[in-house]
């Protein structure tokens, strides 16, 4: 697949290899973060990756990432209560 936009930017070495980088990224269910991604390569192992993404602590993108895992952990929940017949407690989730 050729991509005039990519073979510009390659060109403009805008595009690289990167250890660690700062992006903002949409989530379809709490919207826009900043996360940072590290990719980190094990010495014993150069052809496997570990990839990490954090967010600053206590910025609104770190809120934002708590919120969203408590969902989940929350519809896991409900899902567990639903199949043994028990109801989930929900907690008002808000943001800010």
């Amino acid at each position: 697949m050729k991509s005039p936009e990519f073979v510009a930017l390659w060109s403009d070495h805008r595009v690289k290899p990167c250890e660690a980088d700062a992006y903002e990224l949409r989530h379809p269910l709490v919207g826009m973060l900043t996360v940072t991604q590290q990719n980190l390569t094990p010495a014993r192992s150069p052809d496997q990756w570990v990839i990490a993404i954090t967010t600053a602590a206590g910025s609104s993108s770190a809120t934002t990432l708590e919120l969203l895992a408590q969902s989940i952990h929350m519809s896991d929940d409900s899902t567990e209560n639903r199949s043994s017949g028990r109801e989930a407690s929900r907690l008002p989730v808000t943001a800010e």
